[in-house]
């Protein structure tokens, strides 16, 4: 019954219906405690795993704040479990990285994560998904944080985090494939480092500044106006750096101008 239970709630968190899926998680988290006390190790461990889960879920429905806290409680949890296991912790590791940075503790999280991803590397292997993960996880508390400048030795830490990015993206291709979700966000992160902190386009030689008015050819024969609103622009999920990004006037929309063009 709690193995279905906890598929069906799986189910119902990949169909979006995340509400109904947390309901589920705490119907699994009673059982447990109703059936298993005293609860032994791995029943604590899977418990654990249920509150991840449930974490998760308030998550995905925007309660950051709160989800911060309980991630903290689940990683010193698991770091306090008898015969805890690497890859446990490394997850939660992970997850609590996450929710630093959704809470903007982009110090806290750069620190937290360069400790586990050396860790991870030692007693996972480079290429364990949980270590990949917290690659990425680092990667985005950096280039989010606008502070990164001023903490001292950040250039060196900035050509390491290239290269370690770039192994990155080499392992997660060989894991799901050149053309995979995941590959895809290595390579949009990438392009953000590179954007931010090493532009492709230098800002003072292009033609237009942030708040100029331009014309954009948008098709064959049509020109809209818009204004510029950033250079050095990545669109999600690519791995090209763009010159501009410009709202247009006509609905609003955000569209990108890959080169600076005199044509």
């Amino acid at each position: 019954r709690m193995q279905a239970l906890y598929g069906l709630a799986n189910s119902l968190r990949i169909a979006g219906k995340t509400s109904k899926a947390l309901q589920l998680y705490a119907s699994r988290q009673l059982l447990l405690r109703r059936y298993y006390y005293p609860p032994t190790d791995e029943v604590v461990r899977q418990l654990l795993i249920g509150r991840s889960n449930m974490a998760d879920c308030h998550q995905e429905l925007g309660q950051v704040a709160d989800v911060l806290e309980e991630r903290r409680a689940i990683y010193r949890s698991f770091q306090n479990l008898p015969g805890r296991l690497p890859g446990d912790i490394f997850e939660a590791a992970k997850h609590l990285g996450e929710a630093l940075i959704l809470n903007s503790l982009f110090e806290e999280a750069r620190v937290f994560l360069k400790e586990h991803i050396d860790r991870a590397r030692r007693e996972l292997g480079p290429d364990d998904t949980r270590t990949l993960f917290l690659s990425r996880w680092y990667g985005e508390a950096i280039v989010q944080d606008e502070a990164i400048s001023g903490i001292a030795d950040w250039r060196r830490e900035l050509e390491e985090l290239v290269d370690l990015l770039d192994e990155t993206s080499r392992k997660t291709e060989q894991i799901w494939g050149a053309d995979s979700f995941e590959v895809k966000k290595t390579r949009y992160l990438m392009a953000r480092v590179i954007a931010k902190f090493n532009p492709v386009f230098d800002p003072d030689t292009l033609r237009f500044k942030i708040g100029d008015r331009v014309e954009c050819a948008t098709g064959a024969d049509e020109w809209l106006p818009g204004t510029v609103v950033a250079h050095n622009h990545v669109e999600p999920l690519q791995g090209a750096v763009a010159a501009y990004r410009i709202r247009l006037d006509k609905g609003d929309h955000l569209i990108f101008a890959p080169a600076d063009d005199p044509r």
